[in-house]
Order: C-alpha cells, then sequence, then structure tokens
C-alpha cells in the first residue's frame, strides 16, 4: 500500500481478442492467441517481426474506478508502476525460492514526501535493493551510498 488510499486495479484486455481476458478460459485464450497469430503471419513474415501477442498488449490500470491513463495523477500513476514493480518483485521471490535484487531508478524524485516514505516501507526486507538518485537527499532510505562522476565509483 505504497499510496495508503483508493482502489486500484489492473485488467489485461488482449488487443488481439474483443472479448475480456478474464472470460477466456486457457484453452480459448491460446485457440484465440493461435488465430491471432495465424491470421497476423504473412505480415509478420515480411516485416520480421511480431505483430500480434502478449508482448504486444499493455495492461489496463483503473484508480476507484476509472482509467488511470487520463483520471490519475502524474503522481499516482507514478505508484501505481511502482505498486506493480514491488508486487512481481514479490511474485518472483516466491517462485525461485530467492530474494531478487530490486533495481529502482530514480524513484523518489517525483513522489511527494509521504508516498516516498509509503514506497520506502514497503520496499521488502533482506532485499538488495539498488536506488539511483541524482539527489541522495530525496531517497528516505538509509544504507551505502556511492557516488558516480567523472567515470568513477567512490
Amino acid at each position: 500500500s505504497i499510496a495508503g488510499e483508493g482502489s486500484a486495479g489492473i485488467t489485461y484486455r488482449p488487443s488481439w481478442s474483443d472479448q475480456p481476458f478474464e472470460t477466456l478460459s486457457a484453452g480459448e485464450y491460446a485457440d484465440r492467441l493461435a488465430e491471432a497469430l495465424e491470421r497476423a503471419h504473412r505480415e509478420d513474415h515480411e516485416r520480421r517481426v511480431t505483430t500480434v501477442g502478449p508482448h504486444r498488449d499493455e495492461p489496463g490500470f483503473s484508480l476507484d474506478g476509472a482509467d488511470a491513463r487520463t483520471r490519475a495523477s502524474q503522481g499516482e500513476q507514478r505508484t501505481m508502476a511502482l505498486a506493480v514493480k514491488l508486487a512481481s518483485h514479490r511474485a518472483v521471490a516466491e517462485v525461485v525460492s530467492e530474494q531478487p535484487v530490486l533495481l529502482l531508478d530514480d524513484v523518489f524524485s517525483e513522489l511527494d514526501p509521504g508516498r516516498a516514505a509509503e514506497l520506502a516501507r514497503s520496499l521488502p526486507e533482506g532485499t538488495q535493493t539498488l536506488i539511483t538518485s541524482a539527489w541522495p537527499e530525496d531517497v528516505p532510505v538509509r544504507g551505502r551510498v556511492w557516488q558516480v562522476g567523472d567515470g568513477r565509483v567512490e
């Protein structure tokens, strides 16, 4: 709970199917994807790229039932992206039974102090976390600090 308020949601709607993902069984999903890949095969072969499939789709985010792309503030959108990143990290950790390294590139600079503090509290314990920032004072996390400049790490 990085934001601590509101109700966030995530959905997946395949661009190659007019039916919502959650209404498809695994078999129906596989069949529809195979059909879409077959329809796109000629163009894909000519373009030398796969134009259809999950790698081309984007998740849909909502905040309190509204489309987050148009209704959420920049800070709310950033917070949702960070929540997905942390959830993905947790899912990988559970699957591999190890704590993967968590990389956070300049995540605190665009968060207000309250969200930054909540993100800091949400970071998984026992995980090696690398955080980059041009402004170390923006990072409310204690740890080892390295300075990078003139091609050197100190």
